[in-house]
């Protein structure tokens, strides 16, 4: 496999990507969102009381601690809680770009990895999505970089990528449980990763 090289002009479209994915989101942020709902006030409110109570406040039977920690770490500065959930999901959602392009350009190249993250970023309902006091933005970046880090650190035999894959997936459990089972596809993932790899090292280049 032809090791990751840094290509300024290629780089540059990404972290384009980037950039107008994050004016997107923040655009649907101040001009489509209006009060939080459901779930999102269970979040806030954990959030609030573990800035009151400390780490007892923060531990529920239910809801896990990750998410409304980041937010009570966020809104104790800006002094927002809210704003603070909503742009932890933006900054989520807009940095998802880098690991959805790096996977993509391993498995099928880098043309088809930046219209994939063209796609994350631009997609109507995912950016809108991602501007909710939820954990899936966050959970959904973590969960893909932990898989990255995983197959990396299996397939170039470094531990300290797979110590990394571990702690992402530890973060993912707490706040979504299910994240287990991808930990498990971490092996599997790896053998196909490789197959597409070492195939695709005997053709073209297909950048734009």
């Amino acid at each position: 496999m032809e090791k990751d090289r840094i290509h300024p002009k290629k780089y540059a479209v990404v972290g384009s990507l980037f950039i107008v994915g994050l004016l997107f989101r923040l655009f649907l942020m101040l001009t489509a969102r209006f009060a939080v709902s459901f779930d999102e006030a269970h979040y806030l409110r954990l959030g609030a009381s573990f800035l009151e109570r400390g780490l007892s406040g923060l531990l529920h039977a239910y809801w896990p601690p990750f998410f409304p920690g980041m937010i009570a770490l966020v809104g104790g500065v800006i002094r927002d809680l809210e704003l603070a959930g909503r742009l932890i999901s933006v900054l989520s959602g807009a940095v998802l770009v880098f690991p959805i392009y790096h996977m993509g350009k391993a498995l099928v190249g880098d043309r088809a990895a930046k219209l994939a993250a063209l796609f994350v970023m631009l997609y109507p309902p995912l950016a809108y999505n991602a501007t909710n006091v939820m954990p899936e933005t966050l959970y959904s970046l973590v969960c893909i970089v932990g898989l990255y880090a995983g197959w990396k650190a299996l397939d170039e035999r470094r531990p300290i990528l797979g110590l990394a894959a571990g702690l992402l997936w530890g973060a993912g459990y707490l706040m979504r449980p299910r994240v287990w089972a991808l930990s498990w596809s971490t092996g599997p993932s790896q053998e196909f990763f490789s197959l597409k790899t070492s195939s695709a090292e005997h053709g073209t280049d297909d950048s734009f």
